[in-house]
């Protein structure tokens, strides 16, 4: 969006870093409620809340969209093998002021509890558990199998024994990429 925004009415040498701000938290508000997902969800949520340009009724629309489709699922768990589903959704319901750990009756952080289930996904998975996890200092469930249970040290020692021999990591093999190092 900034890119857009930087090549259509941003032309101007007078326009400042903050006037994009401000259209940019324009434009965000103006495709509507937030919904659940990466692409108009959670990372438009967590960036305006960020910025300080999330409004009340977008960040309850929100809440009411997470709400909803949580209750549909069914499930503390949102995806049957993406753990960062509820790592996701953990930081949009934070940054709207929500408690994802009673989200339409459902705790989400539980979720989070079995280690075996994070690691489904290589290092991604264990990565944006502790973001999530971290982003409100969230107590981890019990986990029914405890010889699962997730804590923020097995997550970091998962983490860090994926580091590359280069010294960064990558998704899941010896090649290290910027997005995930």
């Amino acid at each position: 969006i900034l890119l857009i925004l930087l090549q259509t009415g941003c032309n101007s040498s007078k326009t400042t870093l903050q006037e994009i701000h401000e259209q940019t938290a324009d434009v965000l508000l103006g495709n509507g409620t937030p919904v659940v997902g990466s692409l108009g969800g959670e990372w438009v949520v967590i960036g305006l809340s960020r910025s300080g340009k999330l409004t009340e009724d977008a960040a309850k629309g929100y809440l009411e969209n997470a709400e909803a489709y949580v209750k549909d699922i069914g499930s503390e768990r949102l995806h049957r093998v993406k753990s960062t589903d509820n790592s996701r959704m953990i930081l949009g319901i934070t940054a709207a002021g929500g408690d994802p750990t009673n989200i339409g009756g459902y705790d989400l952080t539980a979720g989070l509890s079995d280690m075996e289930y994070i690691k489904g996904q290589g290092n991604n998975g264990p990565i944006w558990a502790l973001i999530a996890l971290d982003s409100k200092q969230y107590e981890i469930p019990k986990a029914k199998n405890p010889k699962n249970q997730t804590t923020r040290e097995k997550l970091v020692a998962y983490i860090l024994s994926a580091q590359n021999s280069d010294g960064g990591w990558g998704l899941t093999d010896d090649r290290s990429d910027i997005d995930m190092t």
